[in-house]
């Protein structure tokens, strides 16, 4: 007896087991497709708009709504860190 013949018949049944049928190809087909719409729209959600404001004039509408907000009229930014 081939002392690898035991190891090749292994191989080849796991191997085989690897391999879809054609009904496991038609279930896998749909779900995958799913799959790749349902990625699609997720990234494309995460996009940045063009009248997104970056994060300084972000933050720079907020303290400015701050101030206003809370009536602090002698204030001023220090613009001097950045």
């Amino acid at each position: 007896m081939n002392p690898f013949g035991l190891l090749t018949k292994y191989i080849n049944k796991a191997h085989d087991s690897f391999i879809p049928d054609k009904k496991q190809m038609t279930l896998m087909k749909p779900k995958f497709f799913t799959l790749l719409l349902l990625s699609a729209i997720g990234l494309s959600s995460c996009r940045k708009g063009q009248n997104d404001p970056g994060i300084k004039d972000y933050d720079n509408q907020q303290i400015l709504s701050y101030i206003a907000k809370n009536g602090l009229t002698d204030m001023q930014r220090d613009l001097s860190g950045g």
